[in-house]
C-alpha cells in the first residue's frame, strides 16, 4: 500500500517522510515474525531481526548505483521481547540516519554489536561523513528523538562522536 502510494508521484519531502514510516512498518513487521516464529516467544535471538531489518532498509534506501557498502558484525544476542522490540526500533532509525548522512567517495555504514559481560550488549552504527560535517547535524529530527526515547526504554546510553571521517553513534 506505501509503495502503491510512492508511486502516485508525491514530492520529494513526502516521500521521504513516506519511505522514513515505511522503514519503520518493516521494522515491526520483522520483529513480528520473528516472534510467530520463535519456538520459545519468552526470549528472541534479536540478532536475526537485526540481519532482516538491516537489509530491508539497505535495500530499500539504496539505489542500484549506490556505492554505499553496508556492513555488520553482530554477535548473537537473545533477549526479551520487551528489549528486542525497542532495541530493533533503535537500529531501525540510526541505518536509517546513518544512509541519510553518510558520505565521502568510499561511503560505508557498519553495523556492530558486541555482549560486555552477561547482561549487556553494545551497539555501534558507524557512517563516513565529510570533515567538515558538524556533530550537531545528526541530532535534531526526529530520527534522533526516537533513537534516544529509545535508548531510555533499554536503560541505555548514548554517545555520537565524530572521529576521521566517521560518525559514530554507540
Amino acid at each position: 500500500i506505501i509503495n502503491m502510494q510512492l508511486r502516485k508521484g508525491a514530492s520529494a519531502e513526502t516521500t521521504t517522510v513516506v519511505r522514513r514510516l515505511q522503514d519503520r512498518v518493516a521494522a515491526l513487521a520483522a520483529i513480528h515474525r520473528t516472534l510467530y516464529q520463535s519456538e520459545d516467544i519468552g526470549i528472541i535471538n534479536v540478532t536475526q531481526i537485526l540481519r532482516s531489518i538491516i537489509s530491508q532498509i539497505a535495500n530499500l534506501g539504496l539505489s542500484e548505483n549506490s556505492t554505499v557498502s553496508v556492513e555488520t558484525d553482530l554477535e548473537d544476542v537473545v533477549l526479551y521481547p520487551d528489549q528486542a522490540v525497542p532495541l530493533a526500533l533503535l537500529v531501525s532509525e540510526a541505518v536509517t540516519n546513518a544512509l541519510k548522512y553518510t558520505q565521502g567517495d568510499h561511503a560505508q555504514i557498519n553495523i556492530r554489536m558486541r555482549l560486555q559481560g552477561t547482561a549487556s550488549a553494545r551497539v555501534e552504527i558507524a557512517n563516513t561523513v565529510t570533515l567538515e560535517t558538524p556533530l550537531d547535524q545528526h541530532n535534531n529530527g526526529l530520527g534522533t528523538q526516537l533513537i534516544e526515547a529509545f535508548a531510555m526504554q533499554l536503560d541505555g546510553s548514548l554517545t555520537r562522536q565524530i572521529e576521521n571521517g566517521t560518525y559514530v553513534l554507540a
